[in-house]
Order: structure tokens, then sequence, then C-alpha cells
């Protein structure tokens, strides 16, 4: 199928709309939660009911999604995150946590769906151009990064509203605007242009390539997400305002996306590897700064790091998670890794919230320099690698040539 720009610019839209969300519930939840639960220690729980939702429908997801094809399958999505953001809207106007938290479990399995845009992106991308596909889809997040906060920031107080009410109401909306976007996309369908033969899924997991790309990922969406989710309420603990808050996860999502303009032509340039060096550079960064005070400079300065360090690291082991399997392979390999890597975000926001409300912005910060030793580990270990050529070029020979031929007691999509 040819190749079409417009859905590459169609899905950072959607991304953006997704970021969007994402930026509203994390500044939003020092002030939303313990409004409605009346506890701080349940300000992360909307959150942490969100990713769980995420983790248990990536999987199904990438399964529908090979039946009904991902366009079908990523407006499912949008109509989820439709219905997620009107639940939050009603629990927020009539008090209700639970009926807030269920509307995140909405928005969580609209999640589910679109963590695959990035790989809508690449397979709409000649193989030469993925880490740009990569890039093109997370530019997205650069208008989320200006727009969230503000959105939040315009739409909380809208008048005969309970606060922020307004602002999943706008919320809904621009999940329908999402919706009528993915009409316009042309996303080839993996069945449509996959060859027969496929390996077991232990013989794609276990290669080098695929286990460093998987666990550079979790690691960097780890270490994102407890500092992304602790610091707005490390800021409520000292006392900024909510515009203050807004500021720094405005600033943190430029890094996040901004950074995705020549990142993906850096991994063309100069290797997966070394991008993923860099990333691991800033994090440690972004722990320095953090060990020096919670003042509003450097918890910004330190945020901004995280973001673009978590941008290296993201788009360079997307793209090399790419080079680890086949068309055929396809779903469940990357089912696999973002059940991994949400797995990992889930237990980081269920935690997130009782560490920052007992540890200080310095110890927090501390957590983040086994990760960054172990993404250096990693990086070695790639670069060993290096040399070898990729499994996934020869899969009908690799199981017995590399790896024995294991398989799991999964379903018949995943063998």
């Amino acid at each position: 199928m040819k190749r079409t720009p417009r859905t590459l610019w169609l899905l950072a839209f959607c991304q953006s709309v997704l970021m969007m969300g994402q930026s509203l519930v994390l500044t939003a939840a020092p002030w939303v939660a313990p409004a409605l639960a009346g506890n701080s220690d349940r300000a992360t729980w909307p959150a942490a009911c969100q990713f769980c939702a995420t983790l248990l429908t990536v999987v199904p997801a990438a399964l529908l999604m090979k039946r009904i094809g991902r366009r079908a399958g990523f407006l499912l999505g949008s109509v989820l995150g439709i219905a997620g953001a009107v639940l939050a809207a009603a629990g927020l106007q009539g008090g209700s946590f639970v009926l807030f938290c269920i509307g995140m479990v909405f928005n969580g399995a609209l999640h589910g769906f679109a963590t695959y845009y990035r790989f809508a992106a690449i397979d709409a991308a000649r193989e030469e151009l993925r880490g740009n596909a990569v890039s093109c889809v997370l530019l997205g997040g650069v208008a989320a990064a200006f727009a969230g906060p503000l959105f939040a920031d315009w739409s909380m107080d809208l008048p005969g509203t309970t606060r922020f009410t307004g602002s999943y109401l706008g919320l809904a909306l621009l999940d329908a605007l999402a919706f009528v976007a993915l009409l316009f996309t042309q996303i080839p369908e993996p069945a449509a242009r996959a060859p027969a033969a496929s390996r077991p899924l232990a013989a794609i997991a276990l290669q080098p390539r695929y286990v460093i790309a998987a666990l550079t990922t979790m690691l960097a969406f780890a270490t994102m997400n407890l500092l992304m989710t602790a610091a707005p309420l490390t800021l409520h603990q000292h006392h900024h305002p909510f515009t203050d808050t807004a500021f720094v996860i405005q600033w943190h999502l430029v890094g996040m996306f901004a950074p995705s303009f020549f990142t993906g032509s850096l991994v063309t340039r100069f290797g997966a590897a070394r991008v993923m060096q860099w990333g691991a550079t800033l994090l440690a960064g972004c722990a320095a700064l953090g060990l020096v005070s919670a003042a509003l400079w450097t918890m910004w300065l330190a945020m901004l790091l995280l973001g673009i360090g978590w941008n290296c690291l993201f788009v360079a082991s997307t793209t090399l998670l790419s080079q680890a399997y086949t068309p055929s392979e396809q779903t469940k390999a990357q089912a696999l890794n973002d059940f991994l890597v949400l797995g990992t975000i889930t237990v980081t926001a269920l935690s997130s919230g009782p560490l920052a409300a007992r540890w200080s912005w310095p110890m927090l910060t501390a957590a983040v320099w086994p990760a960054v030793l172990a993404i250096v580990i990693a990086i070695a270990w790639l670069r060993r690698c290096a040399a070898a050529p990729a499994s996934a070029a020869a899969p009908d020979d690799a199981p017995a040539a590399v790896l024995p031929a294991v398989t799991f007691p999964l379903t018949k999509e995943f063998r």
C-alpha cells in the first residue's frame, strides 16, 4: 500500500488529544481526588485506574485489531474515551469518586487501543523511515504540552458546574474530533500483507534486540511515570498554585514530544544505541537536579530533562523493537511489549501517590539512578550484539538456530 503522509498527521492529532487527556488527569489529580475521596493518599487512584484498564485492554485490543483492522479498533477506542470523559464529568458534578474512577477506566481502555498509534505509523511508512514515523506521531504531544494545561485552567471553572467538570466535558468533545479524524486515515492491514510463517512468541521475545528494546522502554516509562505522577502532588504539598503545576507539567510534555522533530532522524543517522545513551544521560541529569531541592525552578528543569530523556529512549527503543519481528509476528510482539510496559506504568502509578505523601522529592528522584544504571547495561549489551544479524530476517531458521522452539500456553494468535 502506498505510504500516506496524511495518515501520519491524523494519527499525530489523535495522539495530541490523547496526551491532552493525560495532562488533564495529572494536573487535576491533587485537587480532584482529595475533594472527592477526602484522602490525599488516593490522589493517584484515578490515574492508577486508568493505567490498570490500559494494561488489561492492550492485549485484547491487539487481537481484536488483527481481526477488524487498526482503524476500526482506534474508532472503538475513541468511543470508549468519549464515554469515559462523560462519566468522569458526571462523577465530578455529582461528587462521586467511584463514578469518576469508572470514567478513568473507560479512558484507560482508550489508551489500550491508542498505544498502537505509533505502530500504525510504522506500518504506514517505509522501513528506512520508521524512526521518523514514530516521531511524527509523537509530535502530536507538542500541541498537547501547550494546550493541555491551558485547556484545564481555562475550562475547570465552567459556570454551573463543579471544578474541572467542564474540562472533562471538553475532553469528550476532543475525543469526538479524534473519532472523526480517524475516519480519514488509511492504515495498512497487517493480515493483508503478512506472510504465513511466524515464530513462537518465546523465540521472538528472547532475542537480544527485543529484550533490550522492551527493557529500555519499561525503565523509561517507569521513571517518567513515577516522577510525572508525583510532581503535581509535590508541588501541591509545597503550596504552589495550580498555575505552577500546569507550568511544570506543560514543559515536561514539551520535553517529551518536542524532540520528536529530530529524534527519528538522529536514530537513523547515529543508531538506536547512541540515542539511548543520550537519553540515559538526560535521566541522570534529572536525578541529579532532584537531589538539589524541590524549588519550582529545579523541578521545572528536572521534569524538562526527564521528558527529553524519555523521548530519546522511547523513539530509539520503539525503532529497535520493530527490527525484531516480521509482519506476521507484529501483533503478538507489539502486544507483549506494551503489556510489559503498561504493567510497569501501573505499578508506578499505584505507588507514586503513597511515596509522594511520605518521601521527599530528592528521595523520589534518587530512585531514578538504578534505572539509569540498568539502561546503561542494556546499551552495552546492544553494542555487543550490533554486529549480529537480526533474527527477524530469517524467521523460519531462527528458532532452531538461535533459540529453542518454546511455546506458551496462550491463544493460538500468540503461538
